[in-house]
């Protein structure tokens, strides 16, 4: 059957071609469209690496000057890191208060970051650099890869950096990362790099759902760093970030902005606002949500187009054939057999054109033309998109030709061969 459909198409070959260019033209776009939404949607879905359910984010603020409140320096025999330090450990001891954790630059969701070159050896890379506590790891769940958080905990707690597995990757490719060596610049500027011991490796990071992994590493920040940094006009900057245990997360913001605003109240610090992750997530996100909805629906335009195109050309094209289809009916052809003919040479059809397309849609990927920002342009990234497209094409056409093909089978030979 397959020589008689190529025989079939090349003899009809003068009203196949614009089938054929159609067919190049809706592969190569379809094609870009699946790869575009497959990029999104896969990294929309690749979980951030950071678990934000039971957390909240707590802002601490200092009385200013002019206030009647504000406490001069000379009248304190604390720093302004000693209060802070003190709140937090009145946080921590709150009932249904899991952890507690101060950070710079760190938590998901953040507009913050900061960047650092880290090196072993004269090998380099660009990574996000992010200063916490220990207790960090237990507000936002991360783990090592054998799914523990202690670990990651202990080892902070002992001056470790934790990493992310693209610096392993990139500065350790043979392995065996835990308990060697990397350095990297704590100020800005290209003086001695501070050498640290990789204490454990972290799941891959991301910022926010709409964006890939960054290579990351975290440092401890330690009393000595709070107090030479910490200044009451740095407050804003302060991450203060807490998991509250299941069971007491039932109107937890009501009753600890309740009770902190008497024990965060403390020399010059006041504690301004509690807010859930899942609110600082919506409101980071929302212009991000719009602008994939709105491309959502782009795409979901451009479908319909190529649907309603390739089904209304094979739906035309099948019909314009009864009096060839009614003429095989009453030479012995049964419906089904017709049906998959038609099927067969329109899938043929396809492939005559999908072959030249996947070569122009390659050259596309290798130009960096789609996008690689969020994805490398891989041979399985292009052959399962190529796959998905393939599948699409060849659905639309196989609805283009079954409906008129079966409602032509149903005809009397006699009534069909009237068509020719």
């Amino acid at each position: 059957m397959l020589k008689q459909i190529i025989k079939i198409i090349g003899k009809q070959r003068s009203s196949n071609a614009w089938v054929w260019a159609e067919m190049l033209l809706v592969s190569v776009f379809l094609w870009f469209i699946v790869d575009t939404l497959y990029v999104n949607l896969r990294t929309y879905f690749t979980p951030t690496g950071f678990q934000i359910d039971h957390t909240y984010l707590v802002g601490l603020r200092a009385v200013t000057e002019e206030s009647y409140q504000y406490i001069p320096a000379d009248q304190r025999t604390t720093s302004t890191a000693d209060d802070l330090l003190t709140v937090i450990d009145r946080m921590r001891t709150y009932p249904g208060v899991e952890a507690v954790s101060l950070s710079d630059a760190s938590y998901p969701y953040n507009n913050s970051d900061g960047w650092s070159d880290v090196k072993r050896d004269t090998t380099r890379m660009h990574a996000q650099r992010r200063r916490v506590t220990a207790d960090f790891f237990r507000v936002f769940r991360l783990t090592n890869p054998k799914g523990e958080i202690d670990p990651l905990v202990n080892n902070m707690a002992f001056n470790q950096l934790i990493i992310s597995p693209e610096i392993a990757e990139e500065l350790y490719p043979e392995g065996n990362v835990v308990g060697k060596e990397i350095g990297f610049h704590y100020t800005f500027g290209d003086g001695d790099s501070v050498g640290y011991r990789i204490g454990a490796v972290c799941p891959p990071l991301k910022c926010d759902d709409f964006r890939k992994s960054n290579p990351t590493f975290f440092f401890l920040w330690t009393e000595k760093m709070l107090q030479e940094d910490l200044s009451e006009a740095a407050l804003p900057f302060m991450e203060v970030c807490l998991r509250v245990k299941p069971e007491a997360d039932n109107d937890f913001v009501a009753r600890f902005k309740k009770d902190m605003a008497v024990l965060a109240r403390y020399n010059n610090l006041f504690m301004l606002d509690v807010r859930p992750f899942s609110e600082v997530r919506e409101r980071f996100i929302r212009d991000r949500v719009n602008e994939f909805k709105l491309s959502l629906s782009v795409i979901g335009f451009l479908l319909v187009n190529i649907f309603l195109g390739i089904v209304g050309t094979f739906w035309f094209r099948t019909q314009q054939r009864q009096g060839e289809m009614g003429l095989r009916i009453a030479l012995g052809s049964t419906g089904r057999g017709l049906q998959k003919m038609l099927m067969l040479e329109g899938i043929v059809l396809l492939l005559f054109a999908f072959l030249p397309a996947m070569l122009i849609s390659l050259n596309i990927g290798l130009k960096d033309l789609v996008n690689v920002e969020l994805m490398p342009f891989s041979a399985g990234r292009y052959f399962l998109c190529q796959g998905i497209t393939f599948v699409l094409i060849a659905g639309m056409i196989s609805f283009g030709v079954l409906y008129p093909a079966l409602k032509t089978a149903r005809l009397q030979p006699a009534e069909a061969l009237h068509y020719e």
